[in-house]
C-alpha cells in the first residue's frame, strides 16, 4: 500500500511537472493534505504489520523448541484413584522386589520438573494468546487495507476532480486574457475617441472664432458698403451737393448773425456792469452820508436830551421861568450873530444840497430798473447758450464714458487673464512640490547611531515564534510620579495604585500594584501584531486611554486618565521615551502628575513604513483638486473654542477625516462669582472648525454656537449641534458635551431656577414652616467645568465620568428652598429674584434658535417634587394661596412686592410650550430610508402653528434627536380674545374633543430633492383638560407619537414641556366668577 501511495504520489508530480507547475487552489491544499495523513497513518500500519511479524517468528521459534524437548520420565504413576487393582508385594518376582526402591525413586518427580511443567503450559498458553491477537492484528490489517483502498480510490476521484478544476481554472485564465484584451482594446478605443473628442472641440472652438470673424467682417462689409453709397451719392448729385452748399452758407450766415448779437450783447453787458458798478459806488456813498447824518441825528438828540434834563431841573431847583429863559437864550444869540457876522445863506445852501441828492436818486433809480431789463435779456441768452452748451458736454461725457468702461472691461479681462495664469502657476509649483514630497519626502534618512558602551542592548527573544508580517510591538510603563496634592488627597504614605489600558484589539492589561507616592511599576506588555497598513493606521491616528486606580483592600477606585500616544514611532527607530500628564477625575484636583512610558518596534521597519507613508500621502493628493470649495473631501480638521475669560483651546488635529473622532478633553477651574453667572446666561459658546491644509488665512470649515445658560442651572448640555460656513450653509454637525464636575451654586444675588416664581403663588401653607427652618450656608466653591468635543456622528465612549451623587442633589434642592425662604423675606430681594426670574425666562426663548443639543437636567427632578409638595391640595388652600397675592398681608413674616405680582399676572396670560427631544421605536417610519429630515410643528386648535426652526436627521433604534425649543403661546384678553374664548368654551363643554395641544412630526424632504412635499408621519396630544383635572404642569414628559397611518401603532417617544395650569386656572376663575 505505501509502494501505491508513493506511485500516486510520484505520478502527481509528474503532472504538475507536465502541466507547467502546480496551480494550487482551495481543494488541491485539502487533497494534499489528506495524502500527507494518509502516509503517515501507512507508516504506523507498516511499523504495527514489522511487530507483528516478529512476534510470530518468536511464536513458532517457541513451539520449534517444545517439539523436541526430551521428557525425563518413562510413566507417571496416577494421583487419583483410578478403580484398579493395585499389584501385590507377595505377587512380585524378587528381581521385582530388589529393584523396588530404585523403581519408586525413579518414578517421582521432582521440583525442577514441576516448575517446567507448568512453565511449559505457560508458554502453550501465551502463544495462544498470541495467536488470538495476531488473528485479530490480521482481521484489522484486512479492513484498514479495505479502508485504504476506499481511500485511494477517493483519492482518484479527488485527483480527478483536480484535472476538472484545473482544466476549467485555465479556461477561466484563458477568458480572463480575452477579456483583458477586449478591455485593452475598449480603452484604446476610449483613448482615440478623447483624442478625437478633444480634437473636435478644438474644430468646434476654431469654427466659433471664425465665425464670430466672418459675422465681424460682414459688419464692416455693410458699414462700407453705406459709406460707399453715401460717397457715390455725394459725388454723382450735384442737385444734393448743391443743396449742402446752401445750407452751409445760410448756416455760416446765422452764425456770423449769432457772433454780432452776442458781441453786441456781451458790450451792452459790459456797459450794463460798468453802470451798475458805478451806481454800486454811489450807493456805497449816500449809504455812508445817510450813516453819518443818523449818527449825527443821534448825537443831537442827545445833546436835546440832556439840555431839557437839564432845563427841567433847573425850573425844579428855582422859581425860573421858561418864557424868560428862552428870552436869555434869544438875547444871548443875537449878540453872538452880532459879533460873528450873519451865516444864513449856509442854511439855504444846505437846502439847495438836499434837492438835488433826491433829484439825482431819482435818476439813478430809472437807470437801474432799465439796468435790471437790459440783465434779463442777457440772463435768458446765456441759459440758451449753456443749454447747448450742456448738451455738447453730455455728449462728449457719454462717449468718454463708453471709452472708459471699454478701457475697464479691456483691464479687467487682463487681470483676470493674470489672475488665471498666478493659479495656473501656483497649482503647477503645488503639484510639483507635492510630487517630491510624495518621492523624496517619505524616503527614510540614514544615519547609524553612535553606541555607546553604557547603552542597553535589546535582547530578542530567539524562543519567540514571528510569521511573515508579523512584529513584536512593546508597551513599557516605567513609573508615575504624583503630585504633592495628590498625596495630601490620597491622605496614606504608602497609597497603592496600579495601571490598566487596553491597546488595538489585544484584551485589557493591568500593572501590577505597587505601594509608594512614586510607583515604579517596571510593566511591559509585549503584542504580536500584523504589521499592515490598518495597524499603522491604528499607531498615526489613535491613542489609547491609561487608567490609575487606587487600590484599598479588595477594592479600588479610578483617580486619574491620560492619553498614549504612538505616532512617533513611525518617525523614529527604536525606543520612544515619553511621558504624560494624569488628569484627575474627580476632586478640586486636576493635575495628579506625569507617568513614564516608553514603546518600540523590536523587528525594524522602514521599508514598510516608508511606503506606508507614500501610499496615505498620494492617497491625500489624489483627490485634493477634484473636489469643491464648499465640500472639501478629506480635510485634516481641528476645533478652536474660547470659554469666559481663559485663553483659546484647539484639540489635536485629525489628519484625512471626514469623520473625525477628535476625543478632546478640557477642564476649567472657574470662581462663581457674578461676572461668572453674567456670562453663563447671556453669552454663547462658539465652536470654530478649521482645516490645517487650508491655504487661506481666516477661513473656516464651519462654527456652531451653544448657548450656556443651561450651565447657569447646574444643567450639562450635550447634544448635536449644526456647523455653518461663512455663507450660513450647513457644512455638518458637531457632537458637543459641556458639564460640571461638581454643584454649581451662583452667586447670591441670583437665583437657583426660573420655576421659583411658581412658588411664591402657591405656598403659603410652607411659607412658616420654611421661616423656622435654619438658614444652611451656601460655600462658594470653583467647580472645575469640563468641555468635552467630539467631532463625528459617533457617540463619544471616551468621556470623563459624571462625579455627581444622589446626596449632592438632595442638598442643592434644600439649598433651593432655603432661598426661597431667604428671599421671600425682605422687599429688595424679592425683586431682584423676580427680576432675574423675568431675565432667565427671556434668555430660555431665546435659547432655542439654532441648537440641537440636549440641555439634561440634575436638578429638574428634585425641582417638580418641590413643587408638587407644595401645590395646595384642596380649594381652601388654593383660596388661602390667592389672599397672598395681596401686596400687604395680613402676616408679617411674608410680604410680596408688585413686580412678583406683575410676573404672575403674566403667568396667567401664556401657554409656555418646549420640544425636547424625539426617539423612534421599530416601525417603519425607522426602515423607511426616503425619510431622513425630521421636524415637529405645534397646533392648538385651529390658531397658530408653530414649528421647530430646525430639521434634524432621523435618529436610529434608540437614540434621540434634541431640538430644545421654546415657544409661548399668548392668550391675553387684549390682544388674543379668540384663543381665551377657546380655553372657556373648551372648559364650559366636557363633551368637546378639541381640548388637546396637537404635535406633529413630520418629514423634511432634503436638499436635492426640494420639489417633493413635507409629509405627515406622527401625531402626539397633550390634553389641557387633564392638566387642570390633575393641577400639575408637564414637565419633560414622554408622550407617545402614533402613526399618521394607523393611530393605533406607536412609532417614538416626544420629549416636551407644557407649563399651561395658571392660565388654566385663571380662565376656570373667569367662569365661576361669570
Amino acid at each position: 500500500m505505501a509502494t501505491k501511495l508513493i506511485r500516486l504520489v510520484n505520478d502527481k508530480k509528474r503532472s504538475e511537472q507536465v502541466g507547467g507547475g502546480p496551480k494550487r487552489l482551495g481543494q488541491a491544499v485539502e487533497l494534499e493534505e489528506m495524502i500527507e495523513h494518509l502516509q503517515e497513518r501507512v507508516r504506523e500500519l507498516e511499523k504495527q504489520n514489522e511487530s507483528l511479524r516478529s512476534k510470530l517468528i518468536s511464536t513458532k521459534q517457541q513451539l520449534q523448541i517444545q517439539g523436541h524437548r526430551p521428557c525425563p520420565y518413562s510413566n507417571v504413576q496416577s494421583r487419583i484413584n483410578t478403580g484398579l487393582k493395585k499389584v501385590s508385594e507377595a505377587a512380585g518376582t524378587p528381581e521385582h522386589a530388589k529393584k523396588e526402591p530404585s523403581s519408586i525413586d525413579f518414578g517421582l518427580p521432582t521440583k525442577s520438573e514441576i516448575i517446567l511443567f507448568f512453565n511449559s503450559k505457560l508458554l502453550v498458553r501465551l502463544n495462544i494468546r498470541d495467536n488470538v491477537e495476531m488473528i485479530k492484528v490480521r482481521k484489522q490489517l484486512v479492513e484498514k487495507s479495505n479502508a485504504l483502498s476506499a481511500m485511494e480510490g477517493k483519492i482518484l476521484q479527488l485527483q480527478e476532480n483536480q484535472r476538472n478544476l484545473k482544466t476549467s481554472h485555465d479556461a477561466l485564465i484563458a477568458k480572463g486574457d480575452e477579456l483583458n484584451l477586449q478591455l485593452k482594446e475598449e480603452r484604446l478605443k476610449c483613448l482615440h475617441l478623447e483624442k478625437e473628442l478633444q480634437s473636435v472641440t478644438i474644430s468646434n472652438r476654431r469654427t466659433e472664432e471664425l465665425q464670430e470673424r466672418i459675422n465681424d467682417l460682414e459688419k464692416e462689409k455693410e458699414l462700407l458698403k453705406e459709406n460707399y453709397d453715401k460717397l457715390y451719392n455725394s459725388v454723382f448729385s450735384m442737385t444734393h451737393e448743391q443743396q449742402w452748399i446752401l445750407k452751409e452758407q445760410q448756416l455760416k450766415l446765422e452764425i456770423a448773425k449769432l457772433e454780432t448779437a452776442i458781441k453786441s450783447d456781451l458790450a451792452d453787458k459790459n456797459e450794463i456792469l460798468d453802470k451798475i458798478k458805478v451806481e454800486r459806488d454811489q450807493k456805497e456813498m449816500l449809504m455812508q452820508e445817510n450813516k453819518d447824518l443818523q449818527l449825527r441825528y443821534l448825537e443831537h438828540k442827545q445833546q436835546l436830551d440832556e439840555l431839557k434834563n437839564q432845563m427841567k431841573f433847573l425850573t425844579k431847583e428855582g422859581d425860573i421861568d421858561v418864557a424868560e429863559l428862552s428870552e436869555a437864550l434869544m438875547l444871548i444869540k443875537v449878540r453872538k450873530q452880532q459879533q460873528n457876522g450873519d451865516l444864513m445863506f449856509l442854511e439855504k445852501v444846505e437846502d439847495n444840497i438836499d434837492k438835488n441828492l433826491e433829484h439825482s436818486m431819482q435818476e439813478l433809480q430809472l437807470t437801474h430798473a432799465e439796468t435790471v431789463q437790459e440783465l434779463e435779456k442777457t440772463r435768458n441768452m446765456l441759459i440758451v447758450q449753456h443749454k447747448i452748451n450742456k448738451d455738447y458736454q453730455t455728449e462728449v461725457e457719454a462717449v468718454t464714458q463708453k471709452m472708459e468702461c471699454l478701457q475697464k472691461d479691456y483691464e479687467l479681462k487682463l487681470k483676470q487673464y493674470v489672475h488665471l495664469l498666478d493659479i495656473r502657476a501656483a497649482r503647477i509649483r503645488k503639484l510639483e512640490a507635492q510630487l517630491r514630497d510624495t518621492v523624496y519626502g517619505t524616503k527614510p534618512r540614514k544615519s547609524i547611531p553612535e553606541i555607546l558602551p553604557s547603552d542597553a542592548v535589546d535582547e530578542f527573544d530567539e524562543t519567540l515564534h514571528l510569521e511573515k508580517g508579523e512584529n513584536l510591538f512593546e508597551i513599557h510603563i516605567s513609573k508615575v510620579i504624583f503630585s504633592s496634592g495628590v498625596m495630601h488627597a490620597f491622605g496614606d504614605h504608602e497609597p497603592a495604585t496600579f495601571c490598566t489600558y487596553s491597546f488595538y484589539d489585544f484584551e485589557l492589561q493591568t500593572t501590577p500594584v505597587v505601594y509608594g507616592c512614586s510607583p515604579s511599576y517596571d510593566f511591559t506588555s509585549q503584542y504580536v501584531v500584523q504589521a499592515d497598513d490598518c495597524f499603522f493606521h491604528y499607531i498615526q491616528r489613535n491613542s489609547i486611554m491609561l487608567e490609575v486606580h487606587h487600590a484599598y483592600g479588595t477594592d479600588y477606585e479610578t483617580v486619574a486618565t491620560c492619553q498614549l500616544k504612538f505616532h512617533e514611532i513611525l518617525e523614529d527607530k527604536g525606543k520612544i521615551y515619553s511621558t504624560a500628564n494624569l488628569v484627575g477625575i474627580k476632586g478640586n484636583i486636576q493635575n495628579y502628575g506625569t507617568i513614564e512610558y516608553w514603546i518600540s518596534l523590536r523587528v525594524p521597519m522602514d521599508q514598510a513604513i516608508s511606503l506606508y507613508k507614500e501610499r496615505s500621502k498620494a492617497l491625500g493628493y489624489i483627490t485634493s483638486h477634484f473636489r469643491e470649495r464648499e465640500q472639501p473631501s478629506q480635510p485634516n480638521p481641528y476645533v478652536v473654542y474660547k470659554f469666559f475669560d481663559f485663553a483659546d483651546h484647539d484639540t489635536p488635529i485629525i489628519p484625512n477625516s471626514n469623520n473625525p473622532q477628535i476625543d478632546d478633553h478640557m477642564c476649567f477651574q472657574v470662581p462663581m462669582n457674578a461676572d461668572l453667572d453674567r456670562y453663563l446666561k447671556s453669552e454663547s459658546l462658539t465652536f470654530y472648525v478649521f482645516d490645517d491644509g487650508e491655504m487661506e488665512e481666516g477661513a473656516y470649515v464651519g462654527k456652531a454656537n451653544v448657548p450656556l445658560i443651561s450651565l447657569a442651572h447646574d444643567r450639562y448640555i450635550s447634544g448635536t449641534f449644526e456647523l455653518t460656513d461663512p455663507e450660513r450653509h450647513a457644512t455638518g454637525t458637531i457632537t458637543v458635551e459641556l458639564k460640571w464636575n461638581f454643584v454649581y451654586l451662583p452667586p447670591s444675588g441670583s437665583t437657583m431656577a426660573a420655576d421659583l416664581m411658581n412658588y411664591i403663588e402657591t405656598e403659603k401653607s410652607m411659607a412658616t414652616k420654611l421661616i423656622a427652618e435654619e438658614k444652611m450656608p451656601t460655600p462658594a466653591l470653583s467647580p472645575p467645568f469640563t468641555s468635552s468635543v467630539t467631532d463625528s456622528v459617533v457617540e463619544n465612549n471616551m468621556e470623563l465620568p459624571q462625579k455627581m451623587k444622589a446626596s449632592r442633589v438632595a442638598r442643592v434642592s434644600e439649598n433651593v428652598v432655603h432661598e426661597v425662604k431667604q428671599e421671600r423675606l425682605a422687599d429688595d430681594k424679592v425683586k431682584e429674584m423676580a427680576e432675574e426670574i423675568q431675565q432667565e425666562k427671556e434668555d430660555l426663548s431665546q435659547l432655542s434658535e439654532g441648537q440641537l443639543a440636549d440641555q439634561g437636567s440634575i436638578t429638574s427632578g428634585d425641582e417638580t417634587e418641590i413643587t408638587e409638595e407644595l401645590e395646595p391640595e384642596d380649594q381652601a388652600d388654593r383660596q388661602e394661596n390667592d389672599d397672598i397675592e395681596s401686596t400687604i398681608t395680613d402676616s408679617d413674616d411674608c410680604i410680596v412686592s408688585s413686580p412678583v405680582l406683575k410676573n404672575i399676572k403674566q403667568a396667567t396670560e401664556k401657554i409656555r410650550i418646549e420640544i425636547i427631544s424625539l426617539c423612534l421605536t421599530e416601525s417603519r417610519i425607522a426602515s423607511d430610508e426616503t425619510i431622513q429630515q425630521l421636524f415637529v410643528e405645534c397646533r392648538l386648535y385651529n390658531f397658530l402653528a408653530e414649528e421647530t426652526p430646525l430639521s434634524l436627521p432621523k435618529p436610529t433604534s434608540g437614540q434621540r434627536i434634541h431640538y430644545n425649543y421654546s415657544n409661548v403661546i399668548h392668550v391675553d384678553k387684549a390682544n388674543n380674545p379668540a384663543r381665551r374664548e377657546y380655553l372657556r368654551s373648551m372648559l364650559l363643554k366636557p363633551d368637546l374633543h378639541t381640548d388637546s395641544l396637537r404635535f406633529t412630526v413630520i418629514s423634511d424632504p432634503p436638499e436635492h430633492e426640494q420639489d417633493l412635499e413635507c409629509e405627515d408621519i406622527g401625531f402626539a396630544y397633550v390634553s389641557l383638560r387633564e392638566i387642570l383635572q390633575k393641577r400639575r404642569d408637564i414637565i419633560e414628559q414622554d408622550i407617545d407619537v402614533f402613526d399618521s397611518q394607523d393611530d393605533s401603532v406607536v412609532i417614538g417617544k416626544l420629549k416636551v414641556t407644557v407649563e399651561a395650569l395658571h392660565v388654566l386656572r385663571a380662565v376656570y376663575e373667569e367662569c365661576k366668577d361669570d
